[in-house]
């Protein structure tokens, strides 16, 4: 069958027998792909050193009629190696990279997934808070997963949510009026914060900042709903 290219980044590498690699791409064009790299653990001239995470390839696969395409040889389009000189980079790129893994979909070709990842590791390499980065990429991954966390309205009664008080209510936000006993508030500070998380462009990302008093209120809602929307908990989400 005829190989095909595509732009992809490495989500997960297995060592396999003597030499392979079974590999988890995603894509921009096909989603995420299950790929096996024969003799990638030898081969420096079909893969050399940009078979590796943090980095943008462009992929050359060989799909199969039954069982795993063959990842036949990568090329390096760009490198995101600062990331690697930074242990609080390096541990919130990982985290990126294994949402990204569990949010996306084997024949879901969406290009949501590629462009967050993407633009979450330029802005890492480009010197965007790590933190902030990491609470915004799992908003927006949040939203994509169909779990919009802010919409300026309450989920209960469809009313504005303005200057009064706002509770969390099964990871919505709700007014005061429908709120259940004893459900958590959050500041307009903080829903004005996840509503431009959710808005802002992703070229923008790095320009947002959220300060510690907000994360304090935002990192427990995000998190529970991230869990949910990926119906699993990632290992490096109590880091962040």
């Amino acid at each position: 069958m005829r190989t095909s290219t595509t732009k992809a980044f490495v989500l997960r590498m297995i060592p396999y027998r003597d030499a392979d690699m079974v590999c988890t791409l995603l894509t921009r064009t096909e989603g995420k792909i299950s790929a096996m790299a024969r003799g990638a653990r030898r081969s420096k001239r079909r893969f050399g050193g940009a078979l590796d995470y943090f980095c943008l390839v462009e992929a050359e696969l060989r799909p199969s009629k039954s069982g795993m395409a063959s990842l036949t040889s990568v090329n390096l389009i760009s490198s995101y190696s600062r990331i690697t000189e930074d242990v609080e980079r390096f541990t919130a790129a990982s985290h990126i990279v294994e949402v990204s893994r569990l949010a996306s979909k084997e024949g879901d070709p969406s290009p949501q997934p590629f462009d967050l990842l993407q633009a979450s590791l330029e802005a890492l390499q480009g010197g965007g808070d790590p933190k902030s980065l990491v609470r915004i990429f799992q908003i927006k991954t949040v939203a994509h997963l169909g779990y919009a966390l802010a919409g300026g309205h309450c989920t209960g009664c469809g009313g504005p949510i303005g200057d009064g008080e706002t509770h969390l209510s099964d990871l919505s936000l709700v007014c005061s009026s429908c709120a259940p006993r004893m459900s958590k508030t959050i500041t307009q500070g903080a829903v004005k914060t996840l509503e431009a998380a959710q808005r802002i462009p992703y070229s923008r990302m790095s320009t947002l900042s959220i300060t510690p008093t907000l994360d304090q209120q935002l990192g427990p809602l995000v998190q529970n709903a991230l869990t949910r929307a990926l119906g699993a908990t990632p290992n490096s989400l109590d880091i962040f």
